[in-house]
């Protein structure tokens, strides 16, 4: 780009760090138009490794995550479908051309019982689809399970790995204090003739994307009381020999996710409302007896090798030795759905594009949300940033 059409790029600030907030920043600032400071009170690091995330805080929930692609959008949510498989598309393009993004093409595995079950959308439109005859099924209260093609990745390093993409094409990555309000982030916005300057240019012509997740909640000019924490508990396992997928919705939510680096992510707990910080003993044991329930590969056992009642006392024991740490996060779940939708501030009549409450679904339509920020954030530049009282909500 030469640096004529850098003098023209529009400043953009986006707030928030997390795995929505970065694919917004890279997706704008690829596009060209624009000239992108990510602000946030946490940032990725060049590398995010597993032990980093036990330092990181709860509600930014993006390293703790088990980092895989799985369709969560109900039949009728036709705009969220569209989203998730746009996203998956994306993953599989980032794998084939990117082997250091941490991303790896894998099964996915996922078990019902038979009263519970309808077909999820997606299986109509992946590759790999396969019932899995009831011999194969683990033997306790299963009676329906499905095999697809999926994706996998390491939640901390795809999002540091995005994040160095997003600053080698020219994007900024700045670090705050907690911010009181979005308003408080003009303060970082570029000059628009010098993208990566420091200088305060007050706001003029910039457009704010607030992809704070939880935060939007205690923004004082967003305060929203609709976003609420769905906690997770999560057991990171050391288990190379468990490459791929496997979720199950039998009684309660859990899953075995691998990260592609010889740990896998066990979980989990979907605790709506509930902000406790601390790892649970009693959730850590129903989480290995689930899960190796389901997948006796995570301890080197064959997957014909059932878990029975006589046995998994014994299995348990074993999982528990390959523990290498425990993590609490707080999921951005939001009553009401994703808020993706154009306003602006109250100072300066700024242009705002909203894009957060993602929830459990943050990695699975990232891309997807992404784009549709962007389309939003065209729409308030080609309107001159004068958006008037209407809110605009967008379609990807």
């Amino acid at each position: 780009m030469n640096t004529n059409a850098k003098q023209h790029q529009t400043p953009i600030i986006v707030v928030g760090a997390g795995i929505v907030g970065i694919t917004t920043a890279y997706v704008l600032q690829a596009s060209g138009k624009y000239a992108v400071t990510v602000v946030a009170e946490y940032l990725p690091l060049p590398t995010l490794s597993d032990a980093y995330t036990t330092s990181a805080a709860p509600a930014w929930a993006s390293p703790f995550a088990g980092g895989n692609w799985h369709g969560y959008a109900k039949l009728d949510q036709t705009d969220l479908q569209q989203k998730e498989l746009f996203t998956l598309h994306m993953l599989q393009k980032l794998c084939d051309l990117y082997p250091d993004s941490s991303i790896k093409r894998v099964k996915g595995y996922e078990y019902r019982k038979a009263a519970d079950y309808i077909e999820p959308y997606f299986i109509r439109h992946i590759s790999g689809v396969r019932y899995i005859p009831t011999s194969e099924l683990p033997p306790q209260g299963i009676d329906v399970g499905v095999e697809f093609d999926t994706v996998v990745f390491n939640a901390p390093e795809y999002l540091a790995w995005l994040a160095r993409k997003f600053v080698a094409i020219g994007g900024v990555l700045r670090q705050s204090t907690r911010l009181s309000s979005l308003s408080d982030a003009l303060k970082y916005a570029p000059t628009p003739s010098s993208p990566s300057s420091n200088e305060n240019n007050n706001g003029a012509g910039v457009v704010v994307v607030n992809c704070t997740g939880l935060g939007s909640r205690y923004l004082v000019d967003v305060a929203d009381a609709a976003v609420t924490p769905a906690r997770g508990h999560v057991v990171l396992v050391r288990s190379p020999e468990c490459q791929d997928v496997t979720v199950s919705d039998e009684s309660e939510w859990f899953y075995v996710i691998p990260r592609g680096n010889g740990t896998v992510i066990l979980g989990g707990t979907y605790d709506i409302g509930n902000w406790s910080q601390t790892t649970n003993p009693d959730t850590t044991t129903r989480i290995l007896q689930n899960t190796i329930r389901l997948c006796p590969q995570l301890i080197g056992e064959p997957a014909t090798s059932h878990t029975t009642a006589q046995n998994i006392d014994d299995r348990v024991a074993k999982l528990r030795e390959r523990i290498v740490s425990e993590h609490v996060g707080f999921r951005p779940m939001r009553v009401g759905g994703v808020r993706l939708e154009l306003s602006q501030l109250d100072v300066g009549n700024v242009p705002v594009v909203h894009n957060y409450g993602h929830g459990g679904y943050g990695y699975q339509s990232s891309w997807g949300y992404a784009y549709g920020a962007m389309r939003l954030v065209d729409q308030a530049v080609n309107s001159s940033c004068s958006v008037g009282p209407k809110h605009t909500q967008s379609k990807l």
